[in-house]
């Protein structure tokens, strides 16, 4: 893409990206060779620019598969560098976030890979930001999101990886008295994810979290009312909290919830589905 200017690029992505959403454009990796190649610069890009090739990249992922593995892992790698750093903005690490995620899912099949991927966006959901990050006014954004591309990340697991996820609760758990209610509703969502994940993987090993009193307890003050926040947060609070209340108390299935996907409806009938959607 040999265009001087920063802005016309990022409104030509942005351009690109609108038709990829809309529809699938098989031969646009072979005519469009030199937007390929700015992929391969994106950590060198300002954060709008950035932001805009790598939503290029989950596009291309999401349509074109392994097809576009090849052209994927030298992005994906540089997308784990931004993920960590502080001086970029949120939107673009969220992006990066998000985009990892679906990449692990459809086109990673080394262990190392998902492990790396997954280790990134647990420092991007557990670390605190330092006073000088761009992330400290919309922290609870980046948390949530990277909290979610973590836990669809586990999907994809090795051994290494399930116990990293199964130590990481704790951490998850201290999410749910979070200051931002997006932050607290990913953890309680991420934890009974957790749940339904490990007695799925290891049904004769697994007995529980040793803290599953304490999360309990910690969801039932979820549902009360708290004159700190607003009415709007508390019902918000309530509705995503009851479902994973329910679930971790009983560990029954999760009612159904019906999604339109373009022409199709969609049942989703475990969290595992709900996050993966």
């Amino acid at each position: 893409m040999y265009i001087s200017s920063t802005k016309t690029r990022t409104d030509a992505l942005i351009s690109i990206n609108s038709t990829l959403r809309s529809r699938p454009v098989i031969m646009f990796i072979t005519r469009y060779q030199d937007v390929m190649d700015e992929v391969s610069k994106l950590k060198n890009k300002p954060d709008a620019e950035a932001e805009q090739l790598v939503i290029l990249m989950c596009l291309f992922t999401l349509q074109f598969g392994k097809l576009v593995a090849d052209l994927i892992f030298e992005p994906m790698h540089q997308m784990r560098e931004i993920l960590m750093d502080e001086s970029r903005s949120v939107a673009l690490r969220q992006a990066c976030a998000n985009t990892l995620a679906i990449i692990t899912t459809i086109c990673c099949e080394e262990d190392e890979e998902p492990f790396a991927n997954g280790m990134c966006c647990k420092m991007a959901w557990s670390s605190k930001p330092s006073k000088s990050s761009k992330t400290n006014e919309n922290s609870g954004q980046l948390i949530a999101t990277a909290l979610t591309a973590w836990s669809l990340i586990i999907l994809n697991a090795d051994a290494k990886t399930i116990e990293e996820a199964e130590s990481s609760q704790p951490k998850i758990v201290a999410l749910l008295s979070h200051k931002d209610l997006e932050v607290r509703l990913a953890a309680a969502r991420t934890l009974a994810y957790l749940q339904e994940y490990m007695q799925e993987e290891a049904p004769e090993e697994f007995r529980g979290f040793p803290n599953e009193d304490h999360v309990l307890d910690l969801l039932r003050e979820m549902m009360k009312n708290e004159k700190k926040t607003s009415k709007k947060d508390r019902k918000e609070q309530r509705k995503g909290v009851r479902e994973v209340l329910e679930y971790l108390k009983t560990g029954e299935d999760v009612a159904v919830e019906y999604v339109e996907n373009g022409s199709a409806t969609l049942g989703l009938n475990s969290f595992r589905m709900k996050t993966t959607y």
